[in-house]
């Protein structure tokens, strides 16, 4: 019997890991917390590709992430915008947070793609 891929040992420990965060619930938070510490083992078990590259993708999304929250808590202009209408610059800025949100959800779904063993 041939034995499994490191991204298949993966996928089975984050079903551990979902796993895990309905036992805290029916059996108490240690059973719970065992799983969880055993799916956190296995995730060692990925490639050095794909350990380097999910580090890659949670630094983007926290970058990412500070970007966004930056900008809603203070919205600047793009140079040369100063002059234009109101509804135009909230238009650029509404889009800019669009923009952002979206590059967000993408680093989060290539980051669970490598994690189930999809790339």
């Amino acid at each position: 019997m041939m034995g499994l891929t490191p991204f298949s040992e993966m996928k089975g420990a984050f079903k551990a890991a979902k796993m895990a965060q309905g036992l805290e619930k029916a059996a108490g938070k240690d059973a719970a917390q065992g799983l969880a510490e055993g799916a956190a083992k296995e995730a060692t078990q990925l490639s050095k590709e794909a350990q380097k590259g999910v580090k890659s993708l949670e630094k983007q999304i926290a970058s990412h992430e500070k970007k966004l929250e930056e900008f809603r808590n203070n919205p600047t202009v793009r140079p040369g915008m100063e002059n234009l209408p109101k509804d135009v610059i909230e238009k650029q800025q509404q889009r800019r947070i669009q923009h952002l949100e979206t590059e967000i959800q993408t680093f989060k779904n290539n980051l669970q793609k490598i994690l189930d063993g999809e790339l």
